[in-house]
């Protein structure tokens, strides 16, 4: 957490840094400006494609502290639980709209191939 010093400064523990939409190569020109701002090594990722993702919650499990490690360890399987769920039923739905779709376009007298 972020404290107050005596001068009424804010004490930052890390900065991380975080940049998105890094689902192509991007180019040597781009890496060097990210890193000119002086936050250390940036965490490139993509969400959309999940790019980066594994590498930037293990920084974020770094800076967890020590004391609080188990309690995040089982909050963290319980989320991965309910996450494993809830991604089986959107395929379910996903899949069930594809065969409505389907099935419309081809009383319609489209066909997929």
């Amino acid at each position: 957490m972020n404290k107050l010093n005596e001068n009424n400064e804010v004490t930052v523990r890390k900065i991380l840094l975080i940049a998105n939409k890094c689902e192509y190569e991007l180019d040597g020109d781009i890496y060097h400006e990210v890193y000119k701002l002086g936050f250390g090594d940036p965490i490139f990722v993509s969400a959309e494609h999940g790019d980066g993702i594994q590498d930037l919650l293990q920084e974020i499990e770094k800076m967890i502290p020590e004391e609080k490690k188990s309690d995040y360890e089982k909050k963290k399987g319980k989320r991965l639980e309910k996450f494993l769920k809830l991604k089986d039923k959107l395929k379910k739905e996903i899949l069930e709209v594809q065969r409505e779709n389907n099935a419309t376009q081809e009383e319609e007298g489209f066909f997929s191939f």
